[in-house]
């Protein structure tokens, strides 16, 4: 059953406390990750274990499959902004996959959850609301720079060292920037439409947008460029535009072949505020393609043939720049790959990790 930690195993503060006082090794044993964080040195981040802690939002609460344990909590930031978190196969002896996801302001932590969940059984998958999305606090900046730092404070609130860093659209831009910021913590990173170059990704889903919605051509062009009028508008506009997501009805998979675990869905929550940073501050100025030969991690690129936002060239380029990458074009899919084709993403995943990690599965 999945908790929050700041309640787990029926710890007040002061039994917190007392517990942090013994050694490392007996903590780790107790598999439970906000002890294990006591044991590291993380100045500027702290648990929101004072008092009683604040109900789990709904999105993220519901029982883990047995046998798995799982762990919700609240993070504070060294700025104080306070992160929801949920550590799927919560046990410190399994490495750490942190999944970031895309959309700012519109998705949250259940496309990552959703995409990667199906991993819990042999790593720690890490998801959040990055800081102004979903239910986290709607805290500024709403930079690269911040949210990469997000990422960074979450791996070592998890007493990681180094760990596997999956993002999914926008949550690849953060990948990518974290890659050449702080590769050293990496052990590879995972892409799923991607792109190295923001003026060309908001000018495709601008032209597909335009395309494909017919009757909304000024909410849409407010949307591309940042420029929602308020949560309303926003929610507007993407509903409109969603739909651009899916490949073709001609290339779509049998629903027999995409049958997947059901994803628990919720309506999703729009921060117009957050929205518009990413799309008129960050994205016109968001452009890595002449960096990302300096990457040296091992790197899955992954993008489906019709997808018309982080369009296959994109992905193509990121994969020929970085050193060693591995290039899977899924032939049935559009923007949302695990989606459209789960059974060949999970298969890539899994055939990408083992060797780095030398799991053997029977």
């Amino acid at each position: 059953m999945i908790a929050s930690r700041n309640t787990l195993d029926g710890q007040a503060d002061g039994t917190f406390r007392r517990k942090a006082g013994r050694t490392c090794g007996n903590l780790i044993s107790s598999g439970l990750l906000r002890i294990l964080a006591a044991c590291a040195t993380l100045p500027g981040i702290t648990i929101s274990s004072a008092g009683a802690a604040p109900p789990a939002p709904e999105t993220f609460v519901a029982d883990a499959p047995a046998g798995r344990h799982d762990t919700v909590t609240q993070v504070t930031m060294d700025d104080g902004a306070k992160l929801w978190v949920k550590v799927l196969g919560d046990d410190p002896a399994k490495p750490l996959l942190i999944a970031h996801h895309g959309a700012p302001g519109v998705s949250s932590h259940l496309e990552p959850e959703a995409s990667f969940g199906f991993l819990a059984d042999r790593y720690r998958v890490l998801v959040f609301d990055a800081r102004g999305s979903g239910v986290s606090d709607l805290k500024p900046p709403y930079s690269h720079e911040r949210w990469v730092e997000d990422v960074d404070q979450l791996r070592r609130w998890a007493g990681a060292d180094k760990f596997v860093l999956a993002g999914g659209s926008y949550g690849t831009f953060i990948s990518l920037e974290y890659a050449l910021r702080h590769p050293e913590h990496l052990d590879a990173v995972i892409l799923r439409g991607p792109s190295a170059e923001g003026p060309a990704t908001l000018r495709n889903g601008l032209e597909a947008a335009l395309k494909a919605v017919h009757g909304d051509d000024e909410r849409q062009t407010r949307m591309w460029l940042g420029q929602a009028r308020d949560d309303e508008d926003l929610r507007l506009g993407f509903e409109k535009f969603a739909g651009v997501f899916a490949p073709p009805a001609d290339k779509t998979l049998p629903v027999a072949e995409r049958a997947a675990p059901p994803a628990r869905r919720f309506p999703p929550i729009f921060h117009a505020a957050t929205h518009d940073w990413a799309f008129s501050k960050n994205l016109p100025a968001y452009d890595v393609r002449e960096r990302l030969a300096s990457i040296h991690v091992p790197t899955l690129v992954t993008v489906g043939r019709y997808d018309q936002v982080t369009v296959p060239a994109g992905a193509e380029l990121i994969a020929q720049k970085i050193p060693g990458a591995t290039l899977v074009v899924f032939e049935h899919s559009g923007h949302s790959v695990p989606a459209d084709e789960p059974a060949k993403f999970q298969a890539t995943v899994n055939g990408f990790l083992d060797p780095i990690y030398q799991h053997t599965r029977v």
